[in-house]
């Protein structure tokens, strides 16, 4: 007999997953009739079919992906994984829209919910190879890679100093001349 609370449910979901075993399917149409309105559940079973309908090229299950993962979207005020929020939610519809050939469509989806820049690379990478329009791309690909760069460089010091405290100052020395061989070669 299998466990069927819930915990034990997106238990066996998220193996399911990780394991990319087709089986994960049919247990989530199970848990899906057992928790219908259930965050975890609803959402663990939209990655599932997204998996699995990217890998078979299957419309019928991306199509099953994107109920699941707007469904997602009204429960999320149950969500108890703070990793998950609704950029991600959105970048995964984004992904099955790439997924059935819209480019335009995932990309439009993207800059509706763009918020603070959080997609400028992805919606840079999608006008420019799915769409073809490098001129439109450019703009959130240059904002993406200045934000970037930023975090690097704040990332590069927080760690520097955190080696030159713990005494590793020849970890500290090879990061930040890494960095900034990184940097001048940017301005070549």
């Amino acid at each position: 007999m299998k466990d069927n609370r819930l915990k034990a449910t997106t238990g066996r979901q998220g193996q399911y997953i990780n394991e990319e075993d087709p089986e994960g399917m049919n247990e989530a149409e199970k848990a899906l009739k057992r928790y219908p309105h259930n965050f975890s559940v609803v959402y663990l079973s939209a990655v599932t079919y997204m998996m699995f309908g990217g890998k078979s090229r299957d419309d019928r299950l991306l199509a099953r992906a994107m109920e699941l993962l707007e469904k997602a979207l009204l429960l999320l005020p149950q969500n108890p994984n703070q990793a998950i929020g609704e950029s991600s939610i959105y970048e995964y519809m984004a992904n099955v829209q790439m997924m059935w050939g819209k480019g335009r469509q995932a990309a439009e989806l993207l800059i509706a919910h763009n918020r603070e820049g959080v997609f400028n690379h992805h919606i840079g990478l999608i006008l420019s190879v799915m769409c073809q329009s490098p001129q439109e791309a450019q703009p959130y690909l240059s904002e993406a890679l200045l934000s970037n760069l930023g975090k690097t460089v704040h990332t590069v010091l927080g760690m520097a100093y955190a080696f030159t405290e713990t005494g590793e100052h020849v970890s500290a020395e090879k990061l930040l001349r890494w960095a900034l061989d990184m940097l001048n070669r940017l301005q070549q």
